[in-house]
Order: C-alpha cells, then sequence, then structure tokens
C-alpha cells in the first residue's frame, strides 16, 4: 500500500519551506574604515623601495631592512655608477679623490679633508642629503646638509674583491656607501602615498549610480610578524604586517578612549 499526501498537505510544505529561507535585508550603512593591513616579506619591500628611489638615485645599489632589537633597521646603499647619468635623475656619491674643492667655502674643505685623512673614497652629494632628509629620523629640519648626524649616518664600506686571474687590477675592491638613521614609517609614506580612502558611497550621477570615495591623511605603522621558516639567504627573511591608518581617526580615538591624555599630541597610543 503506498502513502499519498492530500493537496493541503502540500501546500503547507510549501509554506514552510518558503518560511524557512525567508532572510532580512537591510540597507547597508556606510563602512567607514580606521586601517588597512598589508602583508609583506621584508626583502620584497626593501626591493619596492629601491626600485622606487632607483627612478631618481643614479648610484643606488640595494635597501636592507632588518629587525634588530625590536626596532627596525632600514639602510641605504650606494655604488659609484660610472655610466652617465641619464636624464630625470641625480648623481649621488662626490668622489673625494677629486681636486680640492676651490673657493671660499671653509666648510666643504675642511669636510672634504676629513674625509681624506680617514681614508674614504666617497661620499654623498649634498642633492642627495636634501632628497634622503624627509625620511630621515627627525625629519627634514633636523637632517640639513650640513648637520653632524650626516657624520654618524654615513659609512664608507670597502670590501677586497677575492683574487681572480681574470681580473687585472690589484688590491682591488667593491666601495660602498651606506646610510642609516632612515625612519621606515617615513619611507612607507614615500612609497604608498599621503591618502587612504576611508570610505566609498554610491552617489546619483546623470548616467546612473557611482561609486564616491572619501580621503585621509595616512599614516603607516609597520609590525614584526615571524621568521619565514626554511629561507636559505645569509639574513633571516621575515614578515611584515603594514598598517596603513587615519591619522586623524588615530588622534580622536586615543582622546576619546584616554580623556585624561587629551592634552597630548600625536599617535602615540595607537
Amino acid at each position: 500500500m503506498g502513502t499519498t499526501m492530500n493537496n493541503g498537505a502540500a501546500a503547507a510544505a510549501t509554506n514552510d519551506e518558503e518560511l524557512f529561507n525567508q532572510e532580512l535585508e537591510f540597507t547597508p550603512e556606510t563602512f567607514k574604515a580606521f586601517c588597512r593591513v598589508m602583508r609583506i616579506r621584508n626583502d620584497e619591500l626593501a626591493r619596492l623601495i629601491k626600485i622606487k628611489y632607483a627612478d631618481v638615485f643614479h648610484d643606488l645599489k640595494g635597501v636592507r631592512i632588518q629587525f634588530v632589537y625590536g626596532k627596525f633597521v632600514t639602510e641605504f646603499y650606494f655604488e659609484n655608477n660610472n655610466e652617465p647619468v641619464p636624464e630625470g635623475k641625480i648623481k649621488n656619491l662626490e668622489n673625494l679623490s677629486s681636486p680640492t674643492i676651490s673657493g671660499s667655502n671653509l666648510f666643504l674643505k675642511n669636510r672634504q679633508l676629513q674625509h681624506r685623512v680617514n681614508g674614504e673614497k666617497f661620499t654623498l652629494t649634498e642633492q642627495t642629503k636634501i632628497l634622503l632628509a624627509d625620511v630621515m629620523y627627525g625629519g627634514k629640519d633636523n637632517n640639513k646638509p650640513n648637520s653632524k648626524k650626516w657624520l654618524e649616518n654615513v659609512t664608507e664600506i670597502c670590501t677586497p674583491v677575492p683574487a681572480n686571474p681574470f681580473y687585472t687590477t690589484k688590491n682591488a675592491a667593491i666601495v660602498m656607501v651606506r646610510v642609516g638613521g632612515i625612519d621606515l614609517n617615513r619611507v612607507l609614506r614615500k612609497v604608498f602615498g599621503t591618502k587612504m580612502v576611508i570610505q566609498t558611497e554610491q552617489v546619483k550621477t546623470d548616467d546612473g549610480v557611482a561609486d564616491a570615495n572619501t580621503y585621509a591623511e595616512a599614516w603607516y605603522r609597520p609590525k614584526f610578524d615571524k621568521i619565514v621558516p626554511g629561507s636559505r639567504t645569509p639574513e633571516p627573511l621575515f614578515t611584515i604586517n603594514i598598517d596603513q591608518f587615519d591619522k586623524g581617526q588615530a588622534v580622536e580615538m586615543t582622546i576619546n578612549e584616554n580623556p585624561m591624555m587629551a592634552q597630548h599630541n600625536g599617535v602615540s597610543m595607537y
């Protein structure tokens, strides 16, 4: 004997299914973003920074990013490039073996003499210092070309070339100029920009509907994540999480969440 279902039972089952599949739908509210996160390896970030700066710096050889004692250490390396300087680029290294500077600029004369006494062959040009000043710790105002900080942050590295029967020059060496004291946070603003989208809304236009973006001042905060397992390089590779955040919202949140600190400036609490 088979089982039968009358029309009333079938209708009830259909209604139950429709009822079960019902959902609430709302018009979405605008989502105002405070922060976006990017994940990248230190060698990849260093390569990206190098590509950007090499568009202008003729002698830039490489960029190095390390994480030492809880802090990011960023360094630029320059090597003398004997090729003609293309249009749009600048020479970064000054050859200290060139004739002594003429004229009445005693500071430049003394600086060149000091470099020679120290056995140094190259140093940064004044224009390069000016263009790097805004990404150094302390900013542009504290890193003028004649600042003593450059004596601490610029170091010449001389690496002897291994003996090679095809290399005819005796006592050959690779000479590089290392620049330290670079603030990675400031460099990130150069590479990724100073503006960020914090919200996107749909607005009516003559052609229909279009997305309208709201922008804010962007700042960056790199955070060490972890060592890359199994990386076979002279130095350990590691991943970095880079926060891109709205500085205005960061200050507002800091004050709201810490009202007793309202008199302090900056985003140190973030």
